[in-house]
């Protein structure tokens, strides 16, 4: 059901991104669609890098709906301390972010994307190492860690996709940048939803019980393995397939 659900909303999402931008061609609906199609059919380093990025910000979701349950029953804190902690992680992506864009300048988007994803998945893999005894005083380092990476994953994509879509324009599908924007946008949200689909369903799997003060020793340990575990590997998979997209000079 929750599949049906966010493939209805995904498809919901890009029709709507898509209509503005058939509107806007001032041309037959059917041939301005025809073209739009024959774009996306041709914008294969454009779709590399959205299941790219649909991979990882699934990845980042994943963590972020997690890391309360990891905090409260596998550390043993409150609510309070999961907020420290997000802020911490939140804080770390602004301050980080000015950093990221320096590394493009030197690196290119493509190699600072790679960089960002391969630190993210290993400051993701030694969550799996914090002591659930010591977790007041290695979680917020941990999530610092993760937030500066994880804004390289926010600017550097975001950076190469413009350069993409520019890239293989041409007059005639002229109108198609601002569907591809869309589809991008939409898609952003689509991989969001998908990995607080994945920790539900997960947690589910694991028995987890809604309400409970406390869980299984069986179920608290599968937090803990999620949590590390599950992001690494959907952006170590999104960083497979970013290995694959050529860059913006490439293209033509």
């Amino acid at each position: 059901t929750f599949a049906v659900v966010l493939g209805v909303a995904g498809l919901v999402l890009l029709a709507l991104r898509a209509i503005p931008a058939l509107a806007g061609t001032g041309r037959p609906a059917v041939g301005a669609a025809a073209r739009i199609w024959a774009r996306l059919v041709r914008a294969v380093d454009y779709r590399r890098l959205l299941f790219a990025y649909l991979a990882m910000i699934s990845g980042v979701s994943l963590q972020l709906a997690l890391t309360a349950y990891w905090i409260v029953f596998a550390g043993g804190s409150d609510e309070a301390f999961v907020g420290l902690v997000i802020a911490g992680m939140m804080g770390a992506t602004i301050c980080a972010t000015p950093l990221w864009t320096m590394a493009m300048a030197r690196l290119g988007a493509k190699r600072t994307a790679l960089v960002a994803a391969i630190a993210y998945a290993g400051a993701s893999f030694l969550l799996l190492f914090v002591p659930p005894a010591a977790m007041m005083v290695w979680a917020p380092p941990s999530f610092v860690l993760i937030g500066a990476a994880f804004a390289g994953i926010q600017v550097a994509p975001f950076s190469l996709v413009a350069h993409l879509i520019h890239a293989d324009a041409d007059d005639a599908t002229q109108g198609s940048e601002a569907l591809l924007t869309g589809i991008w946008t939409a898609g952003e949200k689509v991989g969001l939803a998908c990995g607080s689909g994945m920790a539900g369903l997960s947690l589910a799997a694991f028995g987890f019980v809604s309400g409970a003060r406390h869980q299984s020793a069986a179920t608290v340990e599968a937090i803990g393995w999620l949590i590390g575990l599950g992001p690494a590997l959907l952006v170590a998979a999104g960083c497979l397939i970013l290995f694959a997209v050529r860059p913006p000079d490439q293209v033509r």
